[in-house]
């Protein structure tokens, strides 16, 4: 039987447990970048789950999500980080060397919202994408394994 870390989790941060942070602590098992793992716990998070704040997440929103990275995210892309956003969303993460991506995805139109930032050259791109269409996983996939070269 795996053995399981109690942690606190925050997108790419791993917070040890007692660790005054403000971060729920929740068992986050043996692989922390599970994918199907990640959102059945994100789907578990009730209204207020941030302070009293925070929506519960869409059940058939992380359901679409999961069967979408099932279809669509190509393989030998690292996996991200995954972390709920306040408005009921979930934020997917990878830091790679001296670039950081971010996308912020809408469980309930599957749009999301980009981010590149490169902290070597300080420069960042943003851009929105239709996560219903299979080249916008190739093309986010494809800029993760490039490291975020457009």
């Amino acid at each position: 039987m795996p053995q399981t870390q109690t942690l606190g989790y925050l997108c790419n941060e791993i917070i040890p447990k007692g660790t005054s942070s403000g971060v729920r602590t929740i068992d986050i098992g043996p692989h922390p970048l599970d994918v199907g793992v990640r959102l059945e716990e994100l789907g578990r998070l009730e209204d207020g789950w941030l302070d009293g704040d925070g929506k519960a997440l869409p059940q058939e929103g992380l359901q679409w999500l999961f069967e979408s990275f099932e279809r669509y995210f190509l393989d030998h892309t690292p996996l991200p980080y995954i972390c709920p956003t306040e408005d009921g969303g979930v934020c997917l993460e990878w830091s790679l060397a001296t670039m950081n991506f971010s996308l912020e995805i809408d469980l309930h139109n599957h749009s999301g919202y980009w981010h590149t930032l490169n902290d070597l050259e300080n420069t960042s791109v943003e851009k929105e994408i239709d996560l219903n269409l299979p080249e916008s996983w190739r093309w986010f996939c494809g800029q993760i394994k490039q490291g975020g070269v457009l």
